[in-house]
């Protein structure tokens, strides 16, 4: 926060853009640390007393565009990265996620292939089903 003599002003501080190799540096290290159900990612535990089933963390940002990052361990086993980000419309949000799924792409090799679900109010998800990062292991994205 800044203050001026007569006036506050509140500056949100934005992260610097991340470049394609450091994005798919990023990717390595989360799909590498899935199997320790993302621990290296891990920020601070939120207060999850009122979801009985899942603990939240939030978590480091892999993606450029993502600006609130999560981890979400469930009672299951089942433990999950999540990140999500607004855009100003629906032609900026599809253009989002095309980007988005272009970069993870650069990341992977020919052996992941993606599909698309869409959601029942327009939107979508693309999934990357079991394949082999760069380094050779093969390893599941959702």
């Amino acid at each position: 926060m800044v203050f001026g003599t007569s006036a506050c002003s509140l500056f949100t501080q934005t992260e610097p853009e991340m470049s394609a190799s450091e994005v798919c540096v990023k990717l390595n290290e989360l799909v590498a640390d899935h199997a320790n159900d993302f621990k290296q990612f891990r920020g601070v535990r939120k207060n999850t007393r009122r979801i009985i089933n899942m603990q939240i963390w939030n978590a480091e940002r892999v993606f450029p565009q993502a600006r609130n990052c999560q981890v979400w361990a469930w009672s299951s086993g089942l433990t999950n990265y999540i990140c999500t980000w607004q855009e100003s419309g629906e032609l900026e949000a599809k253009a989002s996620h095309d980007k988005g799924v272009e970069t993870v792409k650069q990341c992977l090799t020919e052996q992941w292939k993606s599909d698309f679900v869409q959601t029942s109010s327009g939107g979508g998800h693309t999934f990357f089903p079991a394949g082999r990062l760069k380094d050779g292991c093969f390893h599941s994205l959702f």
